[in-house]
This record gives C-alpha cells, structure tokens and sequence, in this order.
C-alpha cells in the first residue's frame, strides 16, 4: 500500500509541476512576414490575317476605302501607343499596293475617308492612344485604308503589308 501511496503522490507532483510550468510558459513577440507580388505591365496585339483590309475590286479608276480592326490588350490602367508603318517604312500613315502594274498610293487613318487622320508610327505625332483595359479585355482600334493615286493600272492583285507597333 506503502507503494501506492508513493506512486500516487509522484504522479500528483508531476502534474502539479507540469501545470506551474504551463502557466509560466513565456509568450515571444510575435513576426510579421509579408506576401508580395509585383504585376508588369504587358500589351498583347491581335492582328493578322483576320485585320486585312480588303479594298474590294475596281475597274474605273476609282477610290477605293475600306477598314478592319486590330485589337490591343494591355494591363488595367497601362497607357499605351498604337503605330502603323508600311512595308515601304513610311511612318506617316502612307503606304504603296505593289502589283503587276504602277504601284497604287493608299493612307492609313484613325478616322473615315482620306482626309481622316492619319494613322503612323511616330508616337505623339500620328499613333493612337489609348489606356488598358486588362489583359483579358482587348480594345478593338478601327483602321481605315483609302487609296490616294489612280487605281487606273493594269489588272491584278495589288497589295502591302502593314507592321502593327504597341509602345507602352
């Protein structure tokens, strides 16, 4: 019985000892840890064979307009340039349709018609500026191409290759 009386008091004493020291545990100052995530700004251009600008056809020498759209997606909020140069490099908004007769001038323009404004590549001068919608919501920018010289040439196909720029 002796025994028992000296287990049962080692256990009392060792959960006594165990609740002293649970409520004298210390607390440490709590850390602090941030989370971060640092968003680049991006433009994404859609264009391509979906943007030609078909002129149609022609065979009385007339003026020939038409338009199309590209579309531009850039981070919400970011402001960004849009620049159109021909294949000849003219950074004006003019261009040349090659064929197999005498090449036919055209301009490129923000706006309806020849005398619309003109769409080039020298930022703040000519190119289109807009803001961002975010990278998932594309603005859609209307180019219009008007011929400029006579469209009395020989028959064919005639055509040119635009380069679409984003600055941002």
């Amino acid at each position: 019985m002796q025994f028992n009386k000296s287990l049962m008091t080692a256990a009392l004493l060792a959960v006594s000892s165990l609740a002293v020291v649970s409520a004298n545990a210390a607390t440490a100052t709590p850390a602090t840890f941030d989370v971060k995530l640092e968003v680049l700004a991006m433009c994404n251009i859609t264009a391509g064979a979906a943007s030609d600008i078909d002129l149609g056809t022609v065979n009385d020498g007339s003026v020939k307009t038409g338009n199309n759209t590209i579309a531009v997606a850039c981070s919400s909020g970011t402001p960004y340039n849009v620049g159109l140069t021909s294949s000849t490099s003219e950074t004006d908004g003019t261009g040349t349709l090659t064929g197999p007769g005498t090449a036919i001038g055209y301009v490129l323009t923000q706006t309806a018609g020849a005398a619309g404004t003109p769409w080039g590549d020298t930022v703040g001068t000519n190119t289109l500026a807009a803001t961002g919608n975010g990278v998932t919501a594309a603005n859609t920018h209307t180019v219009y191409a008007t011929t400029t010289t006579s469209t009395d040439v020989a028959p064919g196909t005639y055509d040119d290759t635009v380069t679409v720029n984003v600055t941002y």
